[in-house]
């Protein structure tokens, strides 16, 4: 495997250096006193080995080949006869693993530069999606300044040849990777007035595998909280066994809830599973709440009332659940409009209400004809 990526490598050298050297930097439009310097970039990607949810980092290897004009350069020319070249920083690296010696190519009047790196990089991740999140790993390449010339980076490569070893990334977690791309960019320089960095960006965006978190979290958090809603079918008298599910349940939820911080960092932003796991506690409050009084009213010598509202319970709290949890999956996870959200909303909550006002319905001609036959039964004893 190796050879044959060593190989694909030098392929792609060879390809980029008879025929890919056509960047052009004529878009740039500079008005200074420095003469313009086009470097052409290519850029493989090797590897992409980890990313950091908790510290928003991942650790890639990149190879970087530069080519630029220098009409003084032959054939023959050694790198100590090297007049020029440009320094180029990596602005997201924070930290460099393994760096190999670069590798000069030269050719008359051009020169080609090789640097291979594996480093760790820095980025924006996005925690409203988690666990159903896609990132965007992504490298910024930016020139330094230099005192003859603007140096300015281009690409001539299409955006899929970014992604030419995705099947020997060697990262767990992480699944499908598409939509590379390579970006110019151009911003100010601070400390240079009337000069541009003109640099680029490139990346692609992977998805996260979810599969462990559905499987261990999101299962497991739904079958506790219907463990908690077994309590509508045991009498309120019995407070103990209708109590143990809720506060089991609770104590699940709340554990699962504490580890999510091992997952993802703190944001800014509401992720799917902090929310899901939010309105499963809030309801499993709510569960509490209708124990509390359902009790009330047996104590009251209302018991006929509070076994009507633990009837409608055992159908309005599951509703209520799935109802929330799709609402939440279909507003943050998969980032819908919120004015289809709002209607799946809406028309989800009329059908629980026409269906539970058709229950009460039923129990009502239920009780009606019990207390019914209740009656006839002394008159039949009488008539006996």
């Amino acid at each position: 495997m190796s050879f044959i990526k060593s190989y694909g490598l030098y392929f792609i050298i060879l390809v980029f250096l008879v025929v890919g050297n056509n960047c052009s930097s004529d878009c740039f439009d500079y008005d200074g006193n420095k003469d313009v310097k086009n470097v052409c970039t290519f850029i493989s990607w090797i590897d992409l080995h980890i990313i950091e949810d908790q510290d928003s980092l991942f650790e890639a290897e990149v190879e970087l080949h530069y080519t630029w004009e220098d009409q003084a350069v032959t054939n023959n020319t050694k790198i100590e006869d090297l007049a020029w070249e440009p320094t180029i920083y990596l602005r997201n690296r924070i930290k460099e693993r393994d760096t190999y010696p670069p590798i000069h190519i030269f050719e008359n009047n051009r020169v080609t530069r090789i640097d291979r790196q594996r480093s760790t990089f820095a980025f924006d991740m996005k925690f409203r999606k988690f666990p159903f999140d896609k990132q965007k790993v992504r490298i910024y390449l930016e020139p330094a300044f230099d005192r003859d010339f603007v140096v300015v980076l281009s690409s001539s490569q299409d955006d899929g040849d970014l992604l030419e070893f995705e099947d020997d990334f060697t990262i767990d977690g992480w699944i499908h990777f598409h939509d590379a791309f390579i970006d110019s960019f151009i911003e100010d320089r601070i400390y240079v007035n009337n000069e541009d960095i003109i640099g680029l960006e490139f990346g692609f965006k992977t998805d996260r595998a979810v599969t462990s978190y559905i499987t261990q979290n999101i299962i497991p958090a739904i079958i506790f909280v219907h463990i908690s809603f077994a309590g509508f079918w045991i009498d309120f008298v019995s407070i103990l066994p209708r109590l143990m599910p809720i506060l089991f349940t609770t104590v699940s939820i709340s554990t699962f809830s504490a580890e999510l911080s091992n997952f993802s960092t703190r944001s800014n932003e509401v992720s799917f599973l902090g929310s899901f796991a939010t309105m499963s506690l809030f309801l499993i409050a709510f569960v509490l709440l209708e124990l509390l009084i359902v009790h009330s009213l047996n104590r009251h010598n209302l018991r006929n009332f509070a076994k009507l509202i633990d009837y409608l319970s055992r159908f309005f709290f599951p509703g209520i659940y799935w109802i929330l949890t799709i609402f939440l999956f279909m507003i943050i996870a998969k980032d819908i409009e919120w004015y289809y959200c709002a209607l799946f909303l809406v028309l989800s909550l009329i059908v629980l209400i026409i269906f539970i006002g058709l229950y009460i319905f039923w129990r009502m001609v239920y009780v009606i004809n019990k207390v019914r036959k209740n009656k006839k039964k002394p008159d039949d004893e009488e008539d006996d």
